[in-house]
């Protein structure tokens, strides 16, 4: 479950630093057209939400994993 567009949109302020374990990502939440920074914020199992940068191949790598997991 990668986007759902019924949730009000999201938008970060400050991208996380560090990489995330793709084995802790719940899910994903792609930030709105409207916010000023573009983010990717990941959900994790216990319920914590981290906004992180886009562009890093990792995240681009982690939300491959997640699609295919979802499917």
């Amino acid at each position: 479950m990668g986007n759902d567009s019924n949730l009000p949109s999201e938008s970060c302020f400050n991208y996380f630093g560090r990489k995330i374990p793709i084995a802790k990502i719940d899910s994903y939440i792609e930030t709105g057209v409207e916010c000023s920074k573009p983010g990717i914020i990941f959900v994790t199992k216990k319920g914590y939400r981290t906004c992180v940068d886009p562009q890093l191949s990792w995240v681009g790598n982690a939300l491959k994993v997640i699609d295919d997991r979802d499917m």
